[in-house]
């Protein structure tokens, strides 16, 4: 791809993904999690800060634990002084960062493999419908998508020369902006916490291994133990301990199924259908042929790394959550797990790019395919009932 190319076509699809994430922004009306960020963020800094919500009827107040943490409300608590409650002006923090996460998944690419990976993950999060319907929601996960992303790319930028591990003394600023956007991180949403355990376990294995900055990994390790132990110590005391409705235990293929779906196309598709299936089919073939492109024994080794980071991203915390189930449930839904899907899109992207020759009419047809059901999806969103958000605003203004 030509170098004069590049500029252009990463702004295209930046205003692609604003473009699709601003129409019909504030058209549905808010739902019930929507509107308990509404209510949430309309209270006190104080309140937003105090992790509660008070239910009242009027006359009796009940005090319950969201079971969120407060950064995201105080972005929303902000954004709500600047531009009004409207359901445009209460979704427009998530839409900004979906529209970050696209420039952020090309740097990320192109740091671990090349540009054309980079523009490929790029275009990816700039049509994908996971991104477009929680981009459109007053809640967190747009933002823990990206942030997750983030706290990624810094630790690579920190400890990881395109792929190998390296830490010269210039890199400081990149370790401070792990250590930050790790914490910070599990303030969004406490199962984030799951990718800084791989993190981190990725960071003790080179500390092993290396001899030359095992302080500088080692203090990193340290702060970021540091700066998470009082927040989950805090997230224990306060979590509910019971079953919560909604949650039960998945099997391990309901869990997988739903993800690849929710990655691939979203959440605006019925999984029963068959050609829903198929074009899942193809991107989780992507996602194989793009690790295995890179683990391959005569890529560069820069690429290995990579690939192994990649897949630790996507697969440790998913892993996790369903060895975790087996104490406690702890998935609903896909978004609980939205913060692992840049790595997913990042795969992808490598699995589309890598190849030449005669496997290029494959990889063709796949990308085509893959693009059909995004449009589907996207249409499905923007135009089926199925997709309308409960219209809790027609019976709000009936009650009052």
């Amino acid at each position: 791809m030509k170098k004069g190319l590049l500029l252009p076509i990463l702004v295209a699809l930046v205003l692609l993904a604003f473009g699709r994430g601003i129409w019909a922004l504030g058209e549905k009306s808010l739902w019930w999690d929507e509107s308990l960020s509404l209510h949430r963020a309309q209270g006190s800094l104080e309140y937003v800060l105090s992790n509660k919500i008070v239910l009242t009827d009027g006359v009796t107040d009940i005090p319950t634990i969201d079971n969120h943490p407060p950064f995201y409300f105080l972005s929303l608590w902000a954004a709500l002084r600047l531009f009004g409650q409207s359901e445009f002006a209460l979704r427009y923090v998530s839409l900004g960062f979906s529209v970050l996460l696209v420039p952020l998944l090309y740097l990320t690419g192109r740091r671990l493999v090349d540009e054309q990976a980079g523009i490929a993950a790029a275009a990816l999060g700039a049509l994908s419908p996971m991104y477009l319907w929680y981009g459109q929601e007053a809640r967190m996960y747009a933002m823990l998508a990206t942030m997750s992303l983030l706290s990624f790319y810094c630790l690579v930028r920190a400890f990881f020369h395109y792929g190998e591990v390296s830490v010269p003394r210039r890199r400081w600023p990149w370790i401070v902006a792990y250590i930050v956007t790790a914490v910070g991180l599990v303030l969004i949403h406490y199962l984030s916490a799951l990718l800084i355990v791989f993190e981190l376990v990725a960071l003790g294995w080179f500390l092993i291994r290396r001899s030359g900055r095992r302080r500088t990994i080692g203090l990193t390790i340290a702060a970021v133990v540091v700066g998470l132990v009082p927040l989950l110590a805090y997230a224990w005391t306060v979590l509910p301990h019971r079953a919560v409705p909604g949650l039960s235990f998945v099997s391990l293929w309901v869990l997988l199924r739903d993800l690849l779906n929710s990655f691939s196309l979203g959440l605006s598709v019925d999984v029963g259908n068959w050609y829903v299936l198929l074009v899942d089919l193809f991107f989780l073939m992507m996602v194989f042929i793009g690790f295995a492109a890179l683990i391959r024994p005569t890529a560069p080794r820069r690429w290995r790394g990579a690939g192994w980071l990649l897949a630790g991203y996507l697969f440790v915390p998913i892993a996790l959550v369903y060895l975790l189930s087996f104490f406690r449930p702890a998935y609903m839904t896909s978004r609980h797990l939205i913060f692992v899907s840049p790595a997913f899109s990042l795969l992808v992207a490598v699995g589309l790019t890598r190849w030449r020759g005669r496997s290029l009419g494959i990889v063709t047809l796949g990308a085509v395919v893959m693009l059909v059901g995004i449009g589907y999806s996207t249409a499905s969103y923007f135009d089926a009932t199925a997709y309308v958000k409960p219209d809790h605003r027609a019976w709000g203004c009936l009650l009052y």
